[in-house]
């Protein structure tokens, strides 16, 4: 038996990771920043290497001074 070592390819920089596929694509979808404060991003891949070069969009961020714009966690 051959054992192979294999990285993971999510990026450890993002907070609350998960990945879904529709039609071909992958979706991976992080809330940013440092203690959530960054927004919730998702990224548009063709697949999972691209994780850590992908481009993305901020979707969601919350107002700021509320008692809810720090430590929200992405869906």
């Amino acid at each position: 038996m051959t054992y192979k070592t294999v990285q993971n390819p999510v990026d450890s920089t993002g907070n609350d990771p998960w990945v879904v596929s529709h039609e071909g694509k992958y979706y991976y979808c992080w809330s940013g920043g440092q203690g959530g404060t960054g927004g919730v991003r998702v990224a548009r891949i063709q697949s999972l290497d691209k994780i850590r070069t992908s481009t993305h969009s901020q979707v969601y961020a919350a107002p700021p001074n509320t008692m809810y714009s720090h430590e929200y966690w992405a869906p």
